[in-house]
């Protein structure tokens, strides 16, 4: 049976950045065209690198429990639309009593770009875009979840 959220959702944004390589294909260290007339690659200006900011958000039950997550990625497109379209499905499943560790371990290490180094003290390097969610919500549901059941045992 699906446990739904209420209309009431506090929804906690985490903003994310990941610094990736320059995602066209053409682009070699900021420069693209030609050998010789080679002009500034418009994607990353000039530098090789990109930031691609992400913001996830978290909507839980009033018991703590993640009930729902949200994944908006840059600019709309195909690429940020399938995060999203990841989220609304990883939401259902939660809501239907798969385990939020269980979602974690299969997405964790999944391998795509935009992969690199991030902003967060926690989470310094990522293989995609789900590897940093699953570690960022493994980190703040699964773990907080498995401290609290240890404290409560006799």
């Amino acid at each position: 049976m699906r446990e739904r959220l209420s209309a009431d959702r506090d929804g906690r944004i985490h903003k994310f950045t990941i610094i990736a390589k320059c995602a066209d294909n053409t682009c070699v260290v900021g420069k693209i065209g030609e050998v010789g007339k080679e002009t500034e690659c418009p994607l990353c200006g000039g530098t090789g690198v990109r930031e691609v900011d992400g913001y996830l958000t978290c909507n839980t039950y009033p018991d703590g429990r993640l009930a729902e997550v949200f994944l908006r990625i840059g600019k709309t497109g195909a690429e940020e639309a399938m995060y999203d379209e990841w989220a609304k499905l990883a939401s259902l499943a939660i809501q239907y009593g798969i385990p939020v560790e269980a979602i974690c371990k299969l997405h964790k290490a999944t391998r795509f770009e935009p992969a690199g180094a991030t902003k967060n003290e926690q989470i310094k390097r990522t293989t995609s875009v789900l590897d940093y969610c699953a570690r960022y919500l493994y980190g703040r549901f699964v773990k907080a979840e498995n401290v609290a059941e240890k404290a409560v045992q006799p």
